[in-house]
């Protein structure tokens, strides 16, 4: 098989269907992708909001922020050293991804959990024992709903142990791509960011089957333009039609001596053909017919267009 129709066959296409390849591109995301994991990740979302209002019992705000793909080094840089994150597993990719809440959500929300009022107030240290026992139930719920969103494409999540930002080099390799999910929590009195992180390959196994098992959308058709929407209105409009013979002379004496069943000679053959015209313009020779009761005309050839003037 040549390279041309391998590679088209790879995309789908023919393999007369050939073009320039972008290696700069390859492996990015494009719109197509982006928008199929922003609807599958919207509903984990809702989900979300909704197990944590019932486990904290209150109000929980969350919303899907940005879908990004970056490498991880740019991501490592991005995650404040004070963030919570604890590693996740993603099977049968055995492949290692996160989740990085940020301080601001972690304490007020072990603060609701422990019967408090939901304190914005972030304490200058690390977790307690019993605090990072409580958060193992937060990060239990997080992986929940996420193998809960992804159930239908065969991917499991298990939650791994908390990492420090420093060690997340051994987490990731540095230079491997991975997608991020930024997620915006707000509670009562506090808010902050919640990001859930995996490799670009678990992300790709995921479109594979997302994309498959959603049926292809009809092309939405184009938006008419301004000149199409003037012919449409023109189109429900009426003009004037006439069908007769120009250039026919009688005498003013056979007109005046006009009576009723006197034949009027005009002086052309009975075969000469009559002209349609439309407001004024010629557009066809025509023959003067009946359509049931009612008078139409033949159309014939096309006439030379001129204006019928006064």
């Amino acid at each position: 098989m040549s390279t041309a129709n391998l590679i088209n066959e790879m995309q789908g296409g023919s393999a007369n269907d050939v073009r320039n390849y972008d290696f700069q591109q390859a492996g990015r995301l494009n719109e197509t992708h982006m928008q199929a994991l922003t609807s599958l990740h919207e509903a984990l979302v809702r989900n979300l909001a909704s197990a944590f209002s019932n486990a904290l019992r209150t109000g929980f705000e969350l919303k899907l922020a940005a879908i990004e793909e970056l490498t991880f080094a740019q991501l490592s840089s991005q995650i404040p050293a004070t963030a919570y994150i604890v590693s996740m597993l993603f099977q049968p990719q055995h492949t290692l991804g996160g989740i990085q809440i940020d301080s601001s959500l972690v304490f007020p929300i072990l603060d609701l959990m422990l019967g408090g009022p939901g304190d914005a107030h972030v304490p200058d240290r690390g977790l307690t024992e019993i605090e990072d026992h409580l958060m193992q139930d937060v990060i239990q719920l997080i992986c929940s709903e996420l193998e809960r969103t992804w159930k239908s494409l065969d991917v499991s999540v298990s939650a791994g142990e908390r990492q420090k930002p420093a060690n997340l080099a051994k987490l990731v390799h540095p230079q491997e791509k991975v997608l991020v999910l930024r997620l915006a929590g707000k509670l009562p009195h506090s808010e902050g960011g919640l990001n859930i992180f995996f490799p670009a390959g678990t992300a790709a196994a995921i479109l594979r089957k997302l994309l498959k098992s959603v049926p292809a959308a009809s092309p939405r058709p184009a938006a008419p333009s301004a000149g199409q929407r003037i012919q449409e209105r023109l189109l429900e409009c009426t003009c004037g039609v006439d069908l007769a013979i120009p250039g026919i002379k009688v005498s003013l004496s056979e007109l005046l001596h006009l009576e009723p069943g006197k034949l009027l000679d005009l002086g052309i053959p009975v075969s000469t053909p009559a002209l349609l015209s439309l407001e004024g313009h010629e557009w066809f020779e025509s023959f003067p017919v009946r359509a049931g009761s009612l008078r139409a005309a033949k159309l014939g050839t096309r006439a030379r267009r001129r204006s019928q003037n006064g």
